[in-house]
């Protein structure tokens, strides 16, 4: 497995989920324009609490898609393979949103640190009925990844971010509809995305239920299941504390420092949904330890790249989405973001804990992330408000980086270079100093730049020197080609 085709499928699959991303990116200063600030703060909460219903209805079938399709392919067994795992998601989120309703309307959903069911019933509706739908569009979209489908994967991609994120401005904007335009787009947008990924995708899935499939994938993705809700309810739980301390205007505010994640998230996402298909072929493959050391340090140095464009743009970013009562949300965003690098990180750290199907160690990873992030929130948040919501983030997603390490090195042994490790943590704290003590004083037009060369040295040096100069001498030969004409 070569890192040559580990960039190709990043630059592909992986542009294709920043172009996605950076759409939804124009979506928020819409939202923060055309909402109030105590709007868009319900709505964060609104959508913080559909993603963790997707996540905890959710088992993971991704994983276990990454993990079983080849040798299904081989078998042709893959069209039941992915039947059956639509089927049993829909399925199973069909059932919990049905629960999630009837709590809704026997007042079980009434607290001050949620948006009252009461008060938004028709906004939860819609918003928890698109979640069934959601499910078997991604088993599709990962059906597309794993079976090579660029073109389908593209098509449904875009369509899944542009028509759902057009729907929402006409909605929001046209019909002045606020939040319920928002969860009427996002379920008029997914319909039409599900219809269209399965019309091309029809000969490779054959709706069905075999437990003789479902079994063995269960038995690999159930260990995974409360660890990814943990590990989202571990961010996402920092604002129902700051709804409940603070009200919904600082919710926004916080709302869009978390937006690093997102940012971060471009960057974990983008490698994760290419590298996990090849790392899945290349067990026991020759040269597959080279592979993984390598892909690691491409993590490794992209991580750091967006760290530090985050950390030097910070007050930008922060204008750009949102209007001038939102611009305290410059001084945690670089913070956030080095949260998300650290749970990034520790989730392509798991690698040996998914070779050898010991998957109960990402979710004790994940678990020991939201303990210590809940313990920051308990004694802090009253005290120190957004502050303890931060210092929680990323002293959770420390620990989760340190249980991975741990865990997987010892189930699985792979040759990382301690250098690799010094130079990502060396960026996380320059990261955080920057942001502490040098950004409120230095100008903008010199901290910029030097902030953006520091990251750019630090990812440089991530790669060994013989890489580096592999590396140059191919960019002197691009170069002397271009200079002769060729």
């Amino acid at each position: 497995m070569s890192q040559k085709r580990l960039l190709t499928d990043v630059v592909f699959y992986g542009g294709m989920f920043l172009l996605q991303r950076a759409f939804n990116f124009l979506l928020i200063p819409i939202y923060t324009r055309a909402l109030s600030q105590a709007d868009y703060g319900i709505l964060d909460l609104m959508l913080a609490l559909v993603q963790m219903a997707f996540i905890g209805f959710n088992w993971q079938h991704v994983y276990a898609i990454n993990r079983f399709y080849p040798k299904a392919k081989e078998e042709d067994r893959h069209r039941e393979l992915i039947g059956t795992f639509i089927v049993t998601s829909v399925g199973v989120s069909s059932l919990g949103v049905a629960l999630l309703l009837g709590m809704g309307h026997l007042g079980l959903l009434e607290a001050d640190f949620l948006p009252s069911f009461s008060s938004y019933t028709t906004v939860w509706w819609v918003f928890l009925l698109s979640i069934p739908i959601h499910q078997a569009f991604e088993v599709l979209l990962v059906q597309a990844i794993v079976g090579r489908s660029k073109r389908l994967f593209m098509v449904g991609s875009l369509i899944s971010t542009v028509f759902i994120g057009l729907m929402c401005v006409l909605f929001v904007v046209v019909f002045n509809m606020g939040i319920l335009g928002v969860a009427v787009g996002q379920l008029v947008g997914r319909v039409v995305a599900l219809v269209v990924q399965y019309a091309g995708l029809r000969r490779e899935v054959r709706l069905t239920f075999r437990w003789a499939v479902l079994k063995p994938a269960l038995k690999y993705t159930l260990p995974l299941v409360p660890g990814e809700w943990l590990i989202f309810s571990s961010v996402s739980v920092s604002h129902f504390f700051i709804m409940g301390h603070l009200g919904p205007e600082e919710v926004a505010v916080f709302a869009i420092a978390s937006k690093a994640l997102m940012m971060v998230s471009f960057i974990n996402m983008s490698f994760q949904n290419a590298w996990q298909p090849l790392a899945m072929r290349a067990i026991g493959q020759q040269g597959s330890h080279l592979f993984y050391v390598q892909s690691l340090r491409m993590h490794v140095a992209g991580s750091l790249l967006g760290l530090f464009l985050i950390t030097a743009l910070a007050s930008v970013i922060t204008a750009v989405l949102a209007p001038p009562s939102y611009a305290a949300a410059a001084r945690y965003l670089p913070l956030m973001a080095v949260a998300g690098i650290l749970s990034g990180t520790a989730a392509t750290l798991q690698l040996g804990n998914q070779i050898t199907k010991k998957t109960i160690w990402m979710t004790a990873a994940n678990f020991a992330s939201l303990s210590v992030n809940l313990g920051f929130l308990i004694l802090l948040t009253g005290r120190l408000s957004i502050w303890a919501a931060v210092a929680g983030a990323i002293s959770g997603g420390l620990c989760q980086w340190l249980v991975a390490r741990v865990s997987s090195h010892r189930n699985y042994p792979l040759p990382h270079r301690a250098d690799t490790f010094v130079l990502l943590f060396m960026g996380l704290v320059l990261s955080v100093l920057l942001t502490m003590f040098v950004q409120p004083r230095a100008p903008l037009a010199i901290y910029a730049p030097a902030t953006m060369l520091l990251g750019l040295t630090l990812a440089w040096r991530v790669f060994p020197r013989q890489e580096r100069v592999v590396v140059i001498a191919r960019v002197r030969q691009l170069l002397a080609r271009r200079g002769s004409g060729d």
